[in-house]
C-alpha cells in the first residue's frame, strides 16, 4: 500500500506487535483554548510506534486511558513551519466536521507541540478505485453511492476540498470520511464546486488507475447530482 499522507494507513495495524513507548519528555502544561486537556504521554499506551511515515512528522497508533485508539502525530522538529502546519490541520479538520465530511477530530496534545487525532478503521479509497469491480459491479454499489454522496455533499455547500487524494478517504462501513486534505475553499455556487471536483478528480485519480478504468471513472463523475442529500 502506498502512503501519500501522514495517516494513510488506518487499516494496516499489525496484530500482536508489542512496542515499548519512548521516554516521555516533560510536558509544557499548555492547553489550547476551547479544548479539554489531552491525555499525558505517560497515559498513552503505544500500540504501533511507527504506524505511518509522513514527510515532516512521525505518526503512532496509541490507546488512550479510556481504551480508545487514536493517532499521535509529532513534528519531525520544533521548527515554526511545522507548528503552523499543525495549526492549519486542526482548523481544516474542524471545518470538515462542520460540513459533515469527516468525524475526525485533530486536537493539541498537552505538550503543546504534537497532535492527537481520531482513529478511523476501514478501507482506503486507494485500495478500492483500482479495481474494475468498484466502478462497475454490484459488490461495491453501496460504497460507490456513498462516495458520490460525500462529493456532492461538499459541492452543495460550495466547499472545494483541495488534494482529495484517494489515500485521504476512508470507508468506515457506512460512509466515506476525509481523514486528511489540503486547503478548503468556498466557491461561488454548488455547480462551480461540482465542476471543479469533476475536473480535478478525473485528472488526479486517473493517474492511479489502469487506462481501462478512466472511462468508468468519468462516467461516475458525470452522473454526480446536486440533488443528493448530505
Amino acid at each position: 500500500m502506498r502512503i501519500a499522507t501522514d495517516i494513510a494507513v488506518h487499516a494496516s495495524v499489525k496484530a500482536g506487535r508489542t512496542i515499548q513507548p519512548p521516554a516521555a519528555s516533560k510536558a509544557s502544561g499548555r492547553t489550547r483554548k476551547g479544548h479539554a486537556p489531552a491525555p499525558s504521554m505517560a497515559e498513552l499506551d503505544i500500540v504501533n510506534e511507527d504506524f505511518a511515515t509522513g514527510k515532516h512528522s512521525r505518526v503512532s497508533l496509541v490507546r488512550s486511558p479510556e481504551r480508545a485508539l487514536c493517532i499521535w502525530k509529532r513534528a519531525a522538529d520544533d521548527s515554526k513551519s511545522h507548528q503552523i502546519a499543525f495549526r492549519k490541520e486542526v482548523e481544516r479538520m474542524r471545518i470538515l466536521r462542520r460540513l459533515g465530511l469527516s468525524r475526525v477530530e485533530s486536537r493539541w496534545h498537552e505538550d503543546g507541540r504534537s497532535l492527537l487525532r481520531t482513529y478511523v478503521p476501514g478501507v482506503l479509497a486507494i485500495d478500492r478505485i483500482q479495481s474494475n469491480d468498484f466502478w462497475t459491479g454490484e459488490t461495491y454499489w453501496a460504497e460507490r453511492r456513498a462516495l458520490a454522496e460525500l462529493i456532492t455533499c461538499a459541492a452543495r455547500q460550495q466547499a472545494y476540498v483541495n488534494d482529495l487524494h484517494p489515500s485521504n478517504l476512508i470507508f468506515d462501513g457506512f460512509r466515506w470520511q476525509i481523514i486528511d486534505s489540503g486547503s478548503i475553499r468556498f466557491v461561488e455556487t454548488p455547480q462551480a464546486a461540482l465542476k471543479k471536483y469533476r475536473q480535478r478528480l478525473m485528472k488526479n485519480w486517473s493517474s492511479y488507475l489502469h487506462p481501462s478504468l478512466h472511462s468508468p471513472l468519468w462516467s461516475f463523475l458525470k452522473e454526480l447530482s446536486l440533488e443528493r442529500d448530505c
